[in-house]
């Protein structure tokens, strides 16, 4: 192959020169070069002309996928008494300080609206499902008293959880 296709790649340009001249070689010595100029050739092309890294890669200063997978799992199994901050981040073995903000750069939101989130669709749920009284609903899902679930039901929805319960009935 004619090393010369890739000028603007002088790296590139190199390593295929220096292949042409070991490919054939037999000794052992020369073959160990050869393997070793193709592995890095291959690091080199796939390093700068791949897309593969920017696609599984989490937002700068985020969380890992797999981490962000472990946290929300961990906090709607928890969700009704969720632990201390520094409970979530030991997950991922950060300080709380920069769990919070890897949380945020990674979910798009703070942890506290996170949750929120989730016990208000929680609370939708059982309003739908259940005969309990909204009270005994505001304490399963996590909330010490009604006036935090009318809260946040308020803010995510607009309405009351009375007012979401007469309408899905």
């Amino acid at each position: 192959m004619d090393a010369t296709y890739f000028n603007d790649d002088a790296m590139l340009a190199s390593l295929l020169s220096s292949l042409t001249q070991t490919f054939d070689a037999t000794d052992p010595l020369s073959r160990l070069y050869t393997d070793s100029l193709l592995s890095f050739a291959g690091m080199h092309i796939a390093k700068n002309y791949s897309n593969a890294a920017k696609l599984n890669a989490p937002p700068k200063g985020g969380l890992s996928s797999r981490n962000l997978k472990m946290v929300y799992d961990y906090i709607e199994s928890n969700l009704s008494e969720i632990p201390p901050l520094a409970d979530i981040a030991d997950l991922t073995n950060l300080t709380p300080f920069h769990f919070s903000r890897c949380f945020k750069k990674s979910a798009g939101i703070t942890l506290t609206d996170y949750v929120s989130k989730r016990r208000v669709k929680r609370a939708c749920n059982l309003l739908k499902s259940t005969p309990k009284t909204i009270t005994e609903i505001a304490l399963i899902v996590g909330y010490s008293n009604l006036n935090r679930l009318n809260e946040n039901f308020r803010k995510e929805l607009g309405m009351t959880p009375r007012q979401y319960r007469e309408i899905n009935q």
